[in-house]
């Protein structure tokens, strides 16, 4: 019996029915990358732009074997926050 002759006249076999709900769900789902990054990118550019008045302190201290993971981390995550937030744009956000 063909999907044609079938009591169920919109019956499709799996290999049919998947990619058209695979093309269904992800039309859907899918969302405008960029308005998802924007506010990420936000925070991690003025999170490394107010970052450094903390670390600043530990510098001035000088630098020991006590403290400097935290300043070598501190610095790391500045760097990295620097790079999330490269692109972030106040006057092209709305």
């Amino acid at each position: 019996m063909s999907t044609t002759d079938s009591p169920f006249p919109f019956a499709r076999t799996a290999r049919e029915t998947l990619p058209s709900l695979r093309a269904a769900l992800t039309e859907r789902l899918s969302v405008d990358s960029s308005a998802l990054l924007a506010p990420v990118r936000a925070t991690a550019f003025w999170s490394a732009a107010l970052l450094p008045p903390v670390y600043l302190p530990l510098l001035l201290r000088g630098v020991s074997a006590e403290n400097l993971p935290v300043i070598l981390g501190l610095l790391a995550l500045n760097a990295l926050l620097f790079v999330i937030g490269h692109e972030h744009n106040e006057s092209n956000e709305s």
